[in-house]
């Protein structure tokens, strides 16, 4: 097999990772508001999604914008933009634009460091956005499914206790 293929039914797409391999596609973003109405969407060929980030976000505000200008709705209007890890970095933290909820790291190390260094206090003055976000890391998903549906095989059952 030679080592350069070329992909004749799409030469735009790429070959990007997965968790099971690779892939060729493209990698797609998609902003929804907060009852999962479609607001703005991205296709591109990058597998890293950090450079989504400020785009997609600009996209939705513009479409934000424009919805609440035509109806003059509050709710029309970007509150706090949530995303997850694959979009930390320092330039997304403190990009201009609608307060962010990034998540620093996947849920299973977010829980981690709550359970090592659990904290009660404000973050130090001066710190910077990732510093402050660091020293206080979430204490879990905001919302998700419950435990039993996670493992349909294990369920709660009265006297039991979920097994961490």
């Amino acid at each position: 097999m030679p080592k350069t293929v070329a992909n004749i039914i799409d030469p735009d797409s790429r070959v990007m990772p997965t968790r099971r391999g690779f892939l060729q596609g493209y990698n797609a973003q998609v902003a929804v508001t907060s009852d999962h109405v479609i607001a703005a969407t991205d296709l591109n060929r990058n597998p890293n999604d950090m450079g989504s980030f400020v785009p997609t976000k600009t996209a939705a505000a513009t479409a934000a914008a424009a919805l609440h200008q035509a109806t003059a709705l509050p709710d029309h209007q970007i509150g706090v933009v949530l995303a997850d890890a694959g979009y930390c970095s320092n330039s997304n933290l403190n990009a201009p634009g609608p307060d962010r909820l990034i998540a620093l790291n996947k849920s299973r190390e977010q829980a981690t460091a709550a359970l090592r260094s659990p904290t009660d206090d404000p973050p130090p003055a001066g710190a910077t956005t990732r510093e402050a976000m660091a020293g206080h890391p979430p204490r879990g998903p905001a919302y998700g499914p419950a435990p039993s549906s996670r493992h349909p095989r294990r369920s709660l059952r009265p006297g039991r206790g979920w097994p961490l």
